[in-house]
């Protein structure tokens, strides 16, 4: 047999070889190979033009958003931000875009296919979401509650940076058009807890709420002074935090000299030094107020007489900025800490408040798994009136408390009272107010001890008040933020507490302090205020 190659001696025998197919099964290669060719061609094209449509029979869907970055859902689940592109089996879906702060965007949509051709012309479908255009403010309290929390986080470094939360916030409110009492309330949030690292920011997302692309740079200042302008409350005190704020823009930003050329900041600063100047002449004075005892319903309230002060008066620190605060009516403060004894005819009245629902409630996000844990089973018995237990743990300032459980306590106060005003906890300023007024007489400061003393015990001050200083921290109403005493914040990440506990150092001054309102520590309780009907107390 002949062998079926042959060796080549040079490139001329090149040229003389021949290949010559066999036939298969009888049929000549003149009729198989084109046959073959035939096929190769028929596979290709079924590949192309019919196997994607059977393998991924469905739709290119086109998301877009105004504002743009909104998240797309489909069917519940989280499949990217806007603008993107993504293919979609056949089928009907629920389509929706969320943006923070906004109404969300929802839509039903039927999406068919392609057989042919899918892979080169495939169905597409376009979704142009607007999401709002309604703004809504529990979204952007959350919104403005998670800046505050990173305000409290400490300087950004290597390990982390802040999110543009205050940029989303500029971008939802441009895109939602709100209310200008909602914008102001946003703004006043925003400034309340801006920190150095922060301020970029916050005046990217000031630009934003009136230019959807609006950038910081030194001609755009002029702008931002007119929208502080528009937003000023009234008084010199938001000039003040936004003077703290412009001056610690970076130097390229030229905030703090158009701002302090302002005619606007002129007038306020000068509002202020005649304000400051009033109330030091006052509080110099140190006069001793009269002591009022006020019982309502068998509680003993203190009268805290109207004035003016200055917070943080008389142990302000030079680079702290004066801040005058005018009390135009006189308020009630409860003597002592509210005690075991009284908060347990609340827990009777609200048993959802009890410490047998501390699970409940942790769920809830109200308290934390340190609530009432001091308290025993037979909690009822030990706080009964003339009960053994109640002289020791009836006695005590309830403490292991949350803030969502103060404030629950003082409405449920209020309802039952018939008080010569509302119900509530005081504000950080009117506590501190009446803590001054109530040192200028002596009283008996617990600090350093193994624990609270009874909260009617020691001596009282000059207003008739007990324990103002130590013993335990007490919740206020207010929101604690960096600029929190400049310009209140109406929603923050965290509480204002002040006083001081029976574990700290002794102080000359009351301490401020913060804690998320869920928490509930062995170092925390609270009293209530009566405010008279429309006063706040501590404007």
């Amino acid at each position: 047999m002949a062998p079926p190659w042959k060796r080549v001696e040079n490139e001329a025998e090149i040229d003389e070889l021949t290949v010559t197919l066999s036939p298969v099964f009888g049929v000549p290669p003149e009729r198989y190979v084109p046959g073959l060719f035939a096929a190769a061609i028929v596979v290709a094209l079924f590949f192309l033009f019919v196997f994607p449509g059977l393998r991924s029979y469905g739709t290119e869907m086109t998301v877009n958003s105004a504002p743009a970055g909104g998240s797309v859902y489909l069917d519940g689940t989280r499949i990217g931000s806007a603008p993107l592109t993504v293919f979609v089996p056949s089928g009907r879906y629920d389509v929706e875009v969320r943006f923070p702060g906004l109404r969300p965007f929802a839509a039903e949509v039927e999406l068919g296919g392609r057989r042919i051709g899918s892979l080169f012309f495939p169905r597409r479908h376009t979704v142009n979401a607007v999401v709002g255009p309604e703004t809504v403010q529990s979204e952007l309290d959350q919104l403005m509650s998670e800046y505050s929390a990173w305000s409290l986080s400490g300087p950004p470094g290597e390990q982390f940076q802040y999110p543009p939360v205050g940029r989303i916030i500029g971008r939802a409110l441009w895109a939602g058009n709100p209310p200008d009492d909602l914008r102001t309330r946003t703004t006043h949030a925003l400034i309340s807890a801006t920190t150095e690292a922060q301020v970029p920011d916050l005046l990217g997302g000031l630009l934003r709420m009136t230019a959807p692309g609006g950038v910081v740079l030194p001609h755009t200042m002029q702008q931002l002074v007119h929208e502080f302008v528009r937003i000023d409350n009234g008084s010199p005190l938001f000039s003040v935090a936004v003077q703290i704020i412009s001056a610690a823009a970076p130097d390229q930003i030229e905030t703090a000299r158009v701002i302090s050329d302002s005619r606007w900041s002129d007038a306020r600063y000068e509002a202020l030094s005649t304000e400051l100047l009033a109330a030091s002449l006052e509080l110099d004075e140190g006069r001793i107020p009269e002591r009022v005892s006020v019982p309502v319903e068998g509680m003993d309230f203190v009268r805290v007489p109207a004035g003016n002060y200055i917070v943080g008066y008389p142990s302000r620190s030079e680079n702290e900025p004066g801040i005058p605060v005018s009390f135009s009516e006189p308020f009630l403060l409860l003597a002592h800490e509210v005690t075991r004894t009284e908060f347990a005819r609340f827990l009777v009245a609200q048993p959802q408040w009890s410490p047998e629902r501390r699970s409940d409630l942790v769920a809830e996000g109200v308290a934390d798994a340190s609530y009432l844990s001091d308290w025993p089973e037979n909690w009822r018995d030990m706080t009964a009136p003339g009960a053994a237990g109640n002289e020791t743990f009836g006695s005590e300032p309830v403490r292991y408390v949350s803030w969502h459980a103060a404030h629950a306590y003082a409405g449920w106060l209020d309802k039952e009272l018939d008080a010569p005003g509302r119900v509530v906890l005081p504000g950080a300023v009117a506590w501190e107010y009446a803590a001054f007024l109530n040192a200028l007489g002596p009283a008996e400061a617990v600090f350093g001890t193994d624990g609270p003393v009874p909260a009617q015990s020691g001596a009282a001050g000059a207003l008739g008040l007990r324990h103002m200083m130590g013993n335990l921290w007490e919740w206020t109403d207010d929101w604690y933020t960096e600029h929190g005493r400049i310009i209140p914040a109406p929603v923050a990440a965290q509480k204002t507490v002040i006083g001081g506990s029976y574990a700290n150092e002794p102080t000359a001054r009351p301490i401020t302090g913060a804690q998320p309102p869920q928490w509930a520590t062995p170092f925390l309780g609270f009293r209530v205020a009566i405010y008279p009907d429309g006063d706040d107390s501590d404007e």
